[in-house]
């Protein structure tokens, strides 16, 4: 499961380029600030709940800043505010706050309107969820953010890329069939081995790294906050020869990972159901 959110991406491709020519980093962007997210959606939000957001590779909202940098883009000056931040290891204190920044960033995701049929337990249930999430990305895997948490990004290694039903359960899912109810509990299930199979039949048993979920504070992106998380994760790889792996559920996303280096090997949908699932990978850089 990626948990991937992307609207539009031609502000992401002349963001991404100008980070790597200005900063020889990458930084995502999405949709425009100026719709809301639920437009699209027949859902509505849960706001005084969720007031600190944070945007699961989601829309990058141009601030102030008397420092910015140019690109040249498709003969169009594009300037972006650039701004350093210190990355470090998301602990398990800070899991709860970024559960719901990342509930509030995933209401409208495709993936979750599945495995929610009912948008009234998605806004009671969802955090929960997303709680459970990153305490198995931080016992099995690794978690960053920013100084300020107005970024997270988390992974699973090559030896431990899916966790099994009983690791779930050790990590705050056993109540799951409950809360999401039984039927969509099952179709979440179905959803789960599906893309478990997947990712084992597309990289063939390789060692790789999975990349589960990058998100940045709306308020707080086009500052260079995703490449600098990015970063890392993508050094890493490199310098331990190591390909990275996802999926995603949103098409527009697809565009925006190319910018990484990432490459599109299967679009398909979940069998049964009308879900799409978009799978990606990136080989190591020499």
């Amino acid at each position: 499961m990626a948990m991937i959110a992307k609207r539009e991406f031609a502000l992401s491709t002349a963001h991404a380029r100008a980070d790597h020519w200005n900063r020889t980093d990458i930084e995502h962007s999405d949709t425009s600030r100026t719709k809301p997210r639920h437009q699209d959606c027949q859902r509505t939000r849960p706001h005084a709940a969720y007031k600190q957001t944070i945007s699961l590779l989601d829309a990058d909202s141009v601030a102030s800043n008397p420092e910015r940098t140019s690109c040249q883009i498709s003969c169009q000056t594009i300037d972006w505010p650039i701004m350093p931040t210190e990355i470090h290891k998301l602990t398990r204190d800070q899991i709860p706050r970024a559960s719901q920044v990342l509930a509030a960033t995933f209401f409208d995701y495709s993936m979750f309107a599945f495995y929610f049929l009912d948008p009234g337990r998605q806004s009671q249930c969802l955090s929960w969820y997303l709680r459970n999430v990153l305490r198995c990305a931080v016992r099995y895997g690794e978690a960053y953010t920013t100084s300020e948490m107005s970024g997270v990004i988390f992974i699973l290694p090559p030896d431990h890329t899916r966790l099994s039903i009983r690791e779930h359960i050790q990590n705050g899912f056993l109540l799951t069939p409950l809360l999401l109810g039984f039927r969509n509990y099952k179709q979440s299930m179905d959803c789960e081995r599906f893309v478990g199979d997947l990712q084992e039949t597309l990289m063939k048993n390789q060692p790789h790294v999975y990349l589960w979920g990058l998100a940045v504070d709306p308020d707080q992106q086009h500052r260079g906050i995703g490449a600098a998380l990015m970063q890392p994760i993508l050094a890493q790889a490199d310098s331990e020869r190591l390909p990275l792996y996802l999926e995603t559920h949103d098409e527009r996303n697809v565009r925006y990972y190319q910018q990484y280096a990432f490459d599109l090997i299967l679009a398909t949908r979940l069998p049964a159901y009308e879900l799409a699932i978009w799978c990606m990978s990136r080989q190591p850089m020499t």
